[in-house]
This record gives structure tokens, C-alpha cells and sequence, in this order.
């Protein structure tokens, strides 16, 4: 019975031609990820692909044919989309991609790289190649606490991208990005932040390197708030959480957002604590450990390392402006 539970489970969120997961599955798991980049102020990122002519090719060459190339081209896309991840079918020739944690030009990359994959599939019928392309389009976005119409909006501009790509000729991608110029320039200090980084800068790993062993990272299921992390990092104490909490409870605001405008905590900090809680460093050490990257020692000196560093570079404001004081 416990069997047959897991296989009807599994026939609901699996589309049974392409064996990828379908619509159905797309939607609940586009909400659940849509309240946790609002909690973290990450982005979010949308792929739309529909195959250039598929109704032409059915026509033409049959619906047994035009099922091969949706087998096809969802085996070459699922193939190439990273473990983070999310690849569905939409509904008919139309493919979605949810993309974790992007930044415009990734996005760009990735469904760049899945239209040149899909141009170079080589599908034959009778003996003979049938050329096979898709157009794509994709948005890049941070969804506000307030979230209402956001998910919409996203999956709009997306859609729209794609359509900007078939009016323009077929088989090309269109991008847009919906993050305003201060969660820009948020986005860029929290990756500059980060763990993976600091490595690369210290030229531990280059990049190609660390990007494996991130795709290795266990995801988390729950991530440390914020604010908890701000009192641990000793930026914050716990009175000041609660008035931050307080105002967000009154107003909508992100934490980082009501910690800035109050002078509470500066931009650089507040990338700081969203870079460790994205990317704890212990998980990234555990991993570069068990891939045998690193030794346990010489993994524990570096996040040490790393966290010391970045502590100074955002000590609390009091100490700040102590330090400029006595200058």
C-alpha cells in the first residue's frame, strides 16, 4: 500500500510523456520558493522555452514524431539545469525553469546555453535530421515582503520575454530583470560576501571549482533568520531585533531594509548576514571536506579566517564610530 501511496504521489507531479515534473508541480513549488527569497531578499528566476513550429512538425511529420522531440528536448534540458533547480512542462511544447538564487547575465547564460543545446539535438526521422529550435524567455526578480501579484508578474514578464523572442525571429532569448537599482546593488555586495567567494579572491579555488563543489551543497530546508543571526554576529542585540520585528510587523519592510533606514545596521552589513545565511560557511567547508577538496583543519582555519574578516569590515556602528572618534 505504502508502494502504491509513493506511485500515485508520483504520477501527480510527474508529466508522463517527459517523465519531468508538470505544472501542477511547478505552481506549489514556485509558491514555497517565492515566501523563502521574500524572507532572504533573493532573487528568483523564471525560464520560459516553447519549440519554434511544433504544431508544423506534428502536421508534418506526425504526433509520434512531435512526442519524440518533447522526449528529447526535456532529457537535453533536464540534463543541463543544476540540482537547485526546477525543470517542468508547462503544458503542450511550453518548458519552465525555475532558477535558484540567478543574477541577470546567469539567467542569460543558462538559457542561452539550453537554446544552443536544443539547436544541436540531432532528431531524425526516416533516416533524416529535422532541424529543431526553441525560443526562450526569462526574468530575474526579488519578491517584496508584500508579495501580492508578484508571482503573476513574474510569470508574465517571462512569458512575454519568450514572445519577444518568436516575434524577433525564433530561436533566441529574450531577458528582463525586475530588481530595482538598491536590491541591484544589494545583490552585488552579498555575492562579493560570500564564503565561495572570499575563496576565489584568495585564490583557494578558482571559479569553476567552487561553482562543482556549490552544486554538492546540501539545500537547507529552514534557514537562520536574520535578525538571529545579527544577535549571534553580536551586530545587533536582541531589544534591537524586536523593535526591527516590531516596525516590520507595522510596515511590510524587510528586516535589512528597517535596520538600515534606522541606522541600526550599515549596507554592508546587513550583505554580510544575508551572504552567511544563503551560504553558511560551515555547510560549504563540510562539503568541500567530504569531496576531499580540503583537509578538516586546514577548512576549519579558512572559514575562521573568513569570519574574522568580515566581522571587522562590518563591526557594530557603535565601534565605528568610536574608532572614528579617537582617530
Amino acid at each position: 500500500m505504502e508502494s502504491e501511496n509513493k506511485q500515485l504521489q508520483s504520477k501527480a507531479i510527474h508529466d508522463p510523456l517527459t517523465k519531468t515534473y508538470n505544472r501542477s508541480y511547478f505552481n506549489e513549488y514556485f509558491e514555497k520558493e517565492l515566501h523563502r527569497c521574500a524572507r532572504s531578499a533573493q532573487p528568483i528566476g523564471i525560464i520560459f522555452s516553447d519549440i519554434d513550429r511544433f504544431k508544423s512538425l506534428n502536421d508534418t511529420y506526425g504526433h509520434q514524431f512531435g512526442d519524440l522531440v518533447l522526449q528529447r528536448v526535456a532529457k537535453v534540458a533536464s540534463e543541463s539545469t543544476r540540482r537547485s533547480d526546477v525543470f517542468c512542462r508547462y503544458g503542450g511544447e511550453e518548458f519552465v525553469i525555475m532558477v535558484n538564487n540567478p543574477t541577470e547575465n546567469g539567467i542569460h547564460e543558462l538559457a542561452e546555453r539550453l537554446r544552443k543545446l536544443i539547436e544541436n539535438e540531432v532528431i531524425e526521422f526516416e533516416g533524416k535530421r529535422v532541424p529543431v529550435t526553441a525560443s526562450l524567455g526569462a526574468v530575474v526578480g526579488i519578491p517584496p515582503r508584500d508579495m501580492t501579484g508578484f508571482g503573476e508578474r513574474l510569470i508574465a514578464e517571462a512569458d512575454e520575454a519568450m514572445y519577444n523572442s518568436k516575434e524577433n525571429g525564433r530561436n533566441q532569448v529574450h531577458v528582463r530583470s525586475i530588481i530595482s537599482q538598491e536590491d541591484n546593488e544589494l545583490q552585488k555586495l552579498v555575492k562579493r560576501s560570500r564564503f565561495s567567494r572570499w575563496l576565489v579572491t584568495k585564490k583557494i579555488f578558482d571559479i569553476p571549482t567552487i561553482s562543482k563543489a556549490l552544486l554538492k551543497c546540501p539545500q537547507q530546508e529552514t534557514q537562520t533568520k536574520i535578525g538571529e543571526l545579527a544577535v549571534n554576529e553580536k551586530l545587533l542585540t536582541s531589544n534591537q531585533v524586536a523593535e526591527i520585528l516590531e516596525a516590520q510587523q507595522k510596515n511590510g519592510q524587510r528586516f535589512g531594509e528597517i535596520a538600515i533606514q534606522r541606522q541600526l545596521l550599515t549596507r554592508e552589513q546587513v550583505a554580510y548576514l544575508l551572504a552567511i545565511q544563503i551560504e553558511p560557511p560551515i555547510v560549504l567547508g563540510k562539503t568541500l571536506i567530504s569531496l576531499e577538496m580540503l583537509q578538516s583543519a586546514e577548512t576549519a582555519e579558512l572559514v575562521k579566517l573568513y569570519l574574522s574578516e568580515f566581522k571587522a569590515s562590518a563591526a557594530p556602528m557603535e565601534e565605528r564610530r568610536s574608532e572614528f572618534a579617537n582617530s
